[in-house]
């Protein structure tokens, strides 16, 4: 997915995936990817960002997952308010789904300096 954006535009990537595969079931590991799709989606309709960096990185209890950017950044308190409405549903869809991986997400942004989605969501206990 990374590599077929990095292609399909003049957006330069940066990126460092862990291998996190084995450490959830099909659908937990769904939902993450899905989370880096909206975010690459919401970066290329909206940021006009020269650069973006997606890191995926694994510890011992938890998967971190960073998607960054340079592009235009947006207020973020104006998107709470408008995620009820038509304009936000990336950003809530992301919301959900880090929801029921039993994550934590946190949403930077600046105007003209670029936004950075981090989530955070535990190991499961496979056993």
């Amino acid at each position: 997915m990374i590599e077929s954006a990095a292609q399909s535009t003049g957006i330069t990537f940066e990126r460092r995936l862990d291998a996190v595969d084995e450490d959830f079931r099909a659908d937990a590991a769904t939902y993450l990817y899905r989370v880096v799709q909206e975010s690459l989606n919401n970066i290329l309709k909206h940021s006009q960002a020269r650069h973006v960096r997606v890191v995926l990185e694994r510890d011992v209890r938890c998967v971190r997952l960073w998607v960054e950017d340079d592009g235009r950044g947006f207020d973020v308190g104006g998107q709470a308010a408008a995620s009820t409405g038509r304009n936000g549903f990336g950003l809530k869809n992301i919301a959900e789904r880090v929801r029921i991986l039993g994550g934590t997400l946190r949403l930077e942004s600046e105007l003209e300096k670029g936004t950075r989605i981090e989530v955070t969501v535990p190991i499961p206990d496979m056993e």
